[in-house]
């Protein structure tokens, strides 16, 4: 259920101001708001329009803050990622958010990614490109590739290991199967090789290199990305098509009335200049 009508537009716009400025950010997520919060943010919404009390009335208002909320957090989520250190997340608040409030939900998100770390990595705040940047090799610049990155931020340089156990069984297995392969695996590259041990990560995300490159996209998305825009622009071509013949049809049209028009207002003339002829007859024979 959501609101409708020709002050839609202004509507939404204040409820997304409204929910900016008053709908608590410390907090997991909309459902997590106390239920006397979110009834006074329904209040102001419904005050602000004088808008009835009716029960349905205030589940499409709470539907419509839901969502503005739910978006707000996303805008923010996207700040947050784009930051290469937890210390730069903080250093950066939005302006329209409250430090506390943008604290909280730095402390809460880098808590979410930790939570999905498989190994402890030893390179601290310092994010994995700017570790493989200072890694490079020194004559070409090439970067390490992502075996060696494992290895690069998961040692620990005191003890001269990887810093666990799982982190050192992936990281020789790996090894293993680029420098003696098993006859299967001999085409294998490197990236493939790290995948096959770890597994592939989510769309969009290259395990191994932290938050900063994307995958480009298969062969695969790519084909269906040209079908797509190929549909597209044949739809449009129709549609142009489409367009142009009911122009010209229409043109058709308005030249057929034209003449129709002209054609009676002809026929019109004729019968006047007849009747005037007729009246000038009955005049001459009467009188």
């Amino acid at each position: 259920m959501c609101a409708i009508g020709k002050n839609y537009q202004l509507y939404i716009t204040d409820v997304g101001c409204i929910v900016r400025r008053f709908a608590p950010l410390q907090v997991k997520g909309w459902s997590k708001i106390p239920r006397n919060e979110v009834e006074t943010l329904i209040l102001r919404v419904r005050e602000k329009f004088k808008l009835s009390t009716e029960p349905h009335v205030d589940v499409a208002i709470e539907e419509d803050m839901k969502r503005r909320y739910t978006r707000w957090r996303y805008t923010l989520h996207q700040m947050f990622i784009e930051c290469q250190t937890m210390e730069q997340a903080l250093a950066n608040p939005p302006v329209e958010v409250d430090v506390d409030d943008w604290k909280y939900l730095v402390e809460l998100w880098n808590k979410d990614n930790n939570s999905q770390i498989q190994f402890t990595h030893s390179s601290g705040t310092k994010a994995f490109s700017r570790v493989r940047w200072e890694n490079r090799n020194p004559e070409t610049g090439v970067l390490p590739s992502r075996i060696d990155t494992l290895k690069l931020t998961r040692y620990d340089e005191e003890n001269k290991k990887l810093l666990d156990d799982d982190a050192k069984k992936a990281y020789d297995e790996m090894d293993r199967l680029r420098t003696n392969p098993p006859k299967e695996l001999q085409h294998m590259s490197e990236d493939e090789i790290y995948d096959h041990v770890l597994g592939e990560a989510p769309s969009g995300y290259i395990r191994g290199l932290g938050a900063g490159p994307k995958p480009k996209p298969s062969s695969g998305v790519v084909t269906r990305r040209c079908a797509q825009v190929e549909a597209s622009t044949r739809r449009a071509e129709e549609a142009e098509a489409q367009s142009a013949k009911l122009a010209e049809e229409l043109t058709t049209v308005k030249n057929e009335l034209a003449e129709m028009r002209s054609n009676f207002n002809q026929q019109l003339l004729d019968i006047q200049a007849q009747l005037r002829d007729n009246l000038k007859i009955f005049f001459f024979l009467f009188y």
